[in-house]
């Protein structure tokens, strides 16, 4: 059973409930970016839309600032994760499926090595 979640207008197509966890349309995210190249969308709008979805997981628990315990997008060394327009510092995954959905829609035709690194607190 799916059930849209009450996030901010305008993101019900990329945020939902199922099973009573908080599901993300990666793939619908990436695709909507790759509007942006082609001039389909401007970057701002992208922008304006994706800053809200990554503030709205964030705050949920899907992404976080935490090294303890979370996945990370990586690339020669450098994260690679989602990232707001104005600068905040690049998120972390809670769970490791939501690591690997964002790798694929987003870096699937990156032309570089880019993998998933799961983040432990050194203790």
């Amino acid at each position: 059973m799916t059930t849209k979640v009450d996030i901010p207008e305008g993101l019900e197509d990329y945020v939902s409930i199922r099973n009573g966890e908080i599901s993300v349309d990666w793939r619908g995210l990436g695709n909507f970016k790759r509007k942006v190249p082609y001039g389909e969308i401007d970057s701002k709008t992208f922008d304006l839309k994706f800053d809200k979805a990554l503030e709205y997981l964030l705050d949920n628990g899907v992404l976080t600032f935490s090294r303890d315990n979370s996945w990370r997008i990586v690339a020669v060394g450098s994260d690679f994760g989602p990232k707001t327009s104005y600068g905040q510092d690049r998120m972390n995954f809670t769970k490791e499926k939501d690591a690997r959905k964002y790798l694929k829609a987003f870096h699937s035709d990156t032309q570089f090595s880019v993998g998933i690194e799961r983040l432990t607190q050194n203790a």
